[in-house]
């Protein structure tokens, strides 16, 4: 069901302030999305109030026509865009001391690819003595880590709960990991000294479920 949403975003750019929005208050087809300017005339009415909602509403139904999947923003605080080649900083970690290393199963949420075919089977002569089942399965998108665990024996118990309540599919990973200093380096965004997040107030129509 589709319902009216009124919400505050931050980002350095319009696309990464509404980037997980289920509506689209930007679309560039749409004149007026940008409703700063009506929203000044009429005396910038505070968000969360209702003069606010009834000024939303009024914008909605003049540009959208209250259509599902999009919407209107108002630029609150304007952003100040990154402006370095390179915004980052590479901060490594060092270990003090010999690394031991174990061996860890990581049990990781993915979308999987399971194709049945009939192979040929042999004797213990090598001669063709017919056909047998075998299942190929890939890694169509990887997901998230969900558990670690320290024996593979758990992990397949593991894999078996979380498959049983969430209907989904996983993948279980050897993964030899040390003692200290597991995080071998960063990388943080460091953007320019002037660069600043805007705040936006994206309203609209969420997308019907289907």
């Amino acid at each position: 069901m589709s319902q009216l949403k009124i919400v505050e975003c931050h980002g350095f750019t319009k696309d990464e302030a509404f980037a997980d929005l289920n509506f689209d208050p930007n679309n560039p087809a749409i004149p007026g999305t940008n409703a700063t300017q009506a929203w000044n005339k009429a005396g910038k009415p505070i968000p969360g109030t209702l003069d606010f909602k009834r000024f939303v509403i009024q914008q909605l139904e003049d540009k959208t026509k209250m259509y599902p999947g999009y919407g209107i923003h108002i630029v609150m605080d304007p952003p100040a865009r990154d402006v370095r080649k390179r915004p980052y900083t590479i901060v490594n970690n060092k270990a003090t001391g010999t690394r031991e290393w174990t061996l860890q199963y990581w049990i990781r949420e993915d979308v999987l690819d399971t194709t049945k075919f009939n192979a040929l089977k042999y004797d213990e002569y090598g001669d063709p003595d017919g056909t047998e089942e075998q299942t190929v399965i890939g890694v169509v998108e990887p997901g998230i880590i969900r558990e670690i665990c320290n024996s593979k024996a758990e992990a397949f118990d593991k894999a078996k709960e979380l498959t049983s309540q969430t209907h989904k599919c996983y993948s279980i990973l050897a993964v030899k990991t040390p003692d200290i200093a597991p995080i071998a380096a960063y990388c943080i965004y460091t953007p320019s000294s002037n660069a600043k997040e805007g705040t936006f107030i994206a309203c609209g129509i969420e997308k019907k479920n289907d």
